[in-house]
C-alpha cells in the first residue's frame, strides 16, 4: 500500500513539474523554429492555454496537498486502530486467565461440597 500511495504522489509531482515547465518555456518568435503543434498557437490562444494550465496546477497543488494529508491522517488512524486491537488483545486475555481462575474454583469446590455431603 505504501508503495501505490508513494507512486500515486511521485505522479502528481511529475504531472505538475510538466505543467511548470510547459508554462515558462520560452516562446520562439517565429512559427519557423517551431517543431511542436503549441508553437503554433496564437498568442491569445497561448495565453489562455497558459492560464488554464495555471489553474490546473493551482488545483493539482491542492489536490497533492489534501493527498498527502489524508495519507498522513489514515497512518495515524491505522495506529490508532492497531493500539485499540492490542489492548482489546490484552483485555481478553486477561479476562480468559481469570474465568480459567474462577472454573478451577468452582470444580475444586464442587469436589470439596461432594465429599462433606451428608448424602454421600
Amino acid at each position: 500500500m505504501d508503495k501505490l500511495v508513494y507512486e500515486a504522489i511521485q505522479s502528481l509531482d511529475s504531472l505538475n513539474d510538466q505543467i511548470v515547465q510547459y508554462i515558462f518555456k520560452p516562446q520562439c518568435p517565429t512559427i519557423a523554429c517551431s517543431d511542436s503543434d503549441d508553437e503554433q498557437l496564437q498568442p491569445r490562444d497561448r495565453e489562455s492555454l497558459k492560464s488554464n494550465l495555471s489553474l490546473m496546477r493551482r488545483l493539482l497543488v491542492d489536490a497533492q496537498v489534501k493527498f498527502r494529508k489524508m495519507v498522513e491522517e489514515n497512518k495515524q488512524l491505522a495506529n490508532k486502530i492497531d493500539g485499540s486491537i492490542q489492548t482489546a488483545n490484552e483485555d481478553m486475555s486477561v479476562l480468559r486467565a481469570e474465568l480459567e481462575d474462577r472454573s478451577e474454583e468452582r470444580r475444586v469446590g464442587k469436589e470439596c461440597r461432594s465429599r462433606w455431603s451428608p448424602y454421600h
